[in-house]
């Protein structure tokens, strides 16, 4: 607040159910299906997101999305999956 930190919260706390509406109704909005959709996360809290995605990225992520998720990046930046789905 006016530029000093106040441990308050800005907004409400973004958890893994609401990252998962967020990704539906943006693929509602587009007419798009799940199927037809990529998400990319990095943590636990994404993994609701990345299994509703028809492709789940985990990227530097921890173990538990890690573990679940579709695809893994591990090194680099999010040209490598540019790369890779363009080879595929």
């Amino acid at each position: 607040s006016d530029g000093v930190l106040t441990g308050r919260l800005a907004g409400p706390v973004v958890d893994g159910i609401t990252k998962r509406h967020v990704l539906e109704e943006e693929l509602a909005s587009l007419a798009v299906s799940a199927g037809h959709a990529i998400a990319i996360g990095d943590g636990a809290n994404d993994l609701h997101m990345v299994k509703a995605a028809g492709l789940g990225v985990a990227y530097h992520a921890k173990p538990a999305l890690a573990e679940k998720a579709d695809a893994r990046i591990r090194h680099g930046d999010l040209t490598v999956l540019e790369r890779a789905l363009s080879a595929a």
